[in-house]
């Protein structure tokens, strides 16, 4: 069965409702909605409205406060940083 937008509109009430419930910690949020983000359906069952499923893909996803990218680790050159010393 291929779903429709408003089938669609229905897992982004509950997304709305995990979002802004005064009941959750930021904690239990994440886990909702992470455990939300598996019951989405495949885009195979969305072909009528993948740019939707794209819309409520992005809204489910959950951005961990703590979590910054990793700095990128690379070689300096010490190439021509060297001192050199002169004679006189």
């Amino acid at each position: 069965m291929l779903l429709t937008v408003q089938d669609l509109v229905e897992v982004m009430e509950t997304i709305e409702v995990i979002k802004t419930s005064t009941l959750l910690t930021d904690a239990q949020r994440k886990i909702m909605l992470d455990e939300l983000k598996k019951d989405i359906p495949a885009p195979v069952f969305c072909k009528k409205c993948p740019e939707t499923l794209s819309i409520i893909n992005s809204l489910v996803e959950t951005r961990d406060a703590q979590a910054k990218p990793a700095p990128k680790k690379g070689r300096k050159s010490t190439k021509g940083n060297s001192l050199q010393l002169k004679d006189g």
